[in-house]
């Protein structure tokens, strides 16, 4: 696996991991970029845009746009279980088997 593929399947689990902590499994897209920066994923807007597109797609989080800018982003039950390893998904980072809660 290169490099820049790894980035991104950790990115997006770290997105996850970020949505898991919040009580309502909700976070703003402003509030996410501003997280990933602080655990070393400091990417564009357009890129975290991208990201939480795959995301969604893939069936992990539901967005809801409320505006041309702002994205309110929620995890989903099956982001939940990648999130907490119970279940695998092509394009995010496996946990580790010390990462496993």
């Amino acid at each position: 696996m290169d490099f820049d593929t790894y980035m991104s399947e950790d990115r997006r689990l770290v997105v996850l991991r970020l949505l898991e902590a919040q009580d309502d499994f909700t976070l703003n897209d402003g509030l996410l970029q501003h997280g990933l920066d602080q655990l070393g994923h400091g990417v564009s807007r357009q890129v975290l845009q991208q990201d939480m597109t795959w995301l969604e797609q893939a069936g992990l989080v539901v967005l809801h746009r409320l505006s041309p800018q702002i994205m309110r982003v929620r995890l989903s039950e099956k982001g939940q279980e990648v999130c907490l390893g119970k279940q695998r998904i092509a394009g995010v980072r496996r946990l580790k088997a010390h990462e496993v809660r």
